[in-house]
């Protein structure tokens, strides 16, 4: 009787194991694509669906407000950039501005870096170590790269231990505040780094998107970036607080203040109001981008 049980069982194994091993494989792949994640479901916005408003032109703050969709949805697309490749890299360029250069100063972002990089790869820059770029320190590394930042040659570039730390396939809110006299760079909701000296930023170039500015084709990213957004002042803790719950379709705040906001989702317009517009070389737009996202 007890072989009779036993080969009964191990005839029920062989004859749906595969299809066990199938779904679980299935369903192993579905989860990697982000199906699972709660954040995937709802509407999904597309570019320029939300804006900012300027009735009297560029560069103006009179009666300045936000239009569209801005309810924080996510975005349909996000940029998907392939690192240096037999030295051809994916950026987006966006012309030189002297506006988008000023003593005091936010950056904020949404990064994923997604595998193996070449150099120090900048998300954001304006001059290098002239002006401020914003990249990975210790690069390669799936567990321990972080990121670093220059403004004029202060930071903590040197000091690879210091910021916050870059695991592959996580998306990370990224933002750095100077005020003239104290940089504070900051991960999600955290303080990561905080450092004071004083120094007038250079004169700067075109600011870079994906690499470094006076030779794109070095520093260049290896995977996401989202929603980036620069203002002329030196956010508070409780706005970076803000614009990182709002997640990576929220609109910015302080509209006075706004210089630019790329949202590069399917495009490198700039949705500010003040029409500083990137070219983009060889940028993916995809929208299987939100494994490894989660909603603040």
């Amino acid at each position: 009787m007890r072989a009779a049980r036993g080969q009964s069982a191990m005839e029920y194994l062989m004859t749906y194991g595969w299809a066990i091993l199938v779904i679980a494989i299935v369903l192993a792949v579905l989860f990697s694509l982000g199906l699972f994640n709660a954040s995937t479901y709802g509407g999904r916005q597309h570019s320029g669906s939300c804006a900012v408003q300027r009735p009297y032109g560029p560069g103006t703050t009179q009666q300045i407000s936000l239009a569209g969709v801005c309810n924080g949805q996510l975005p349909q697309f996000v940029t998907l950039m392939n690192g240096n490749q037999n030295g051809v890299g994916s950026y987006v360029d966006i012309p030189y501005q002297s506006s988008l250069v000023t003593n005091s100063f936010t950056v904020t972002a949404w990064i994923k870096e997604k595998g193996p990089l070449t150099g120090y790869p900048d998300f954001i820059s304006n001059g290098g170590n002239g002006a401020y770029s914003v990249f990975l320190c210790q690069p390669g590394g799936a567990a321990g790269s972080t990121v670093n930042f220059w403004i004029n040659n202060h930071g903590n570039g040197n000091n690879c231990a210091a910021g916050g730390a870059v695991y592959y396939n996580i998306w990370y809110f990224e933002a750095l505040t100077y005020n003239g006299f104290v940089a504070n760079q900051y991960q999600n909701n955290t303080l990561v780094y905080t450092q004071s000296f004083s120094t007038t930023p250079s004169t700067g170039s075109d600011l870079i998107i994906g690499g470094y500015p006076t030779t794109p084709t070095e520093g260049l990213w290896n995977g996401s970036i989202a929603n980036v957004q620069i203002y002329s002042t030196a956010l508070s803790s409780n706005d970076i607080t803000a614009i990182y719950l709002e997640g990576i379709g929220g609109a910015p705040i302080n509209l006075p203040n706004l210089l630019g906001w790329w949202q590069l989702n399917g495009d490198g317009n700039d949705y500010s109001g003040n029409g500083y517009n990137g070219a983009t070389s060889n940028v993916i737009w995809t929208s299987q981008w939100t494994n490894g996202y989660t909603v603040p």
